[in-house]
């Protein structure tokens, strides 16, 4: 299975960026204008189990993204796996490491094709060519966000 990993370090707490990263609304915030992403379904913030509903354009048309919360470490990790969507399987890991006052945030993207004729067009390589650039826009974004400590 095709795996994205990024990472960044940012001045600030764990516990700060976990605050930001579990709070869905914030998606908004660092998502590409593009993607034109709406919240149809989510909680105020995350936990385990918890499920999240996004709509947003990509590939040509309007797709809905239905993830649930698998694992879920305050402070640490938090992991989301698709339940319904455009992919067969998508799973987006986000790994804090704490070391003081400068925070390691880890994203991994693990993902698979869809089947069928969507398969046909949306090749491994084609998904991997859209998801790089929206986890680098997101990392970007958060950097920018977090870059002053006490952010």
């Amino acid at each position: 299975m095709p795996v994205i990993e990024m990472s960044l370090a940012l001045p600030c707490a764990a516990s700060t960026l976990f605050d930001f990263l579990s709070r869905p609304s914030h998606l908004l915030e660092i998502s590409p204008p593009d993607l034109q992403i709406e919240i149809v379904n989510a909680p105020n913030r995350l936990q385990l189990g918890t499920q999240l509903t996004v709509r947003g354009r990509r590939w040509g048309m309007s797709q809905t993204f239905v993830s649930e919360v698998t694992a879920f470490e305050p402070h640490a990790l938090i992991v989301e796996e698709q339940r319904s969507g455009p992919l067969r399987r998508f799973r987006h890991e986000r790994r804090l490491k704490d070391s003081g006052s400068i925070v390691q945030l880890s994203e991994m993207l693990e993902y698979e094709s869809p089947g069928g004729m969507m398969g046909l067009l949306l090749t491994a390589e084609r998904i991997e060519r859209e998801l790089r650039p929206l986890l680098a826009f997101r990392q970007q974004r958060i950097a920018e966000l977090f870059a002053r400590p006490g952010t």
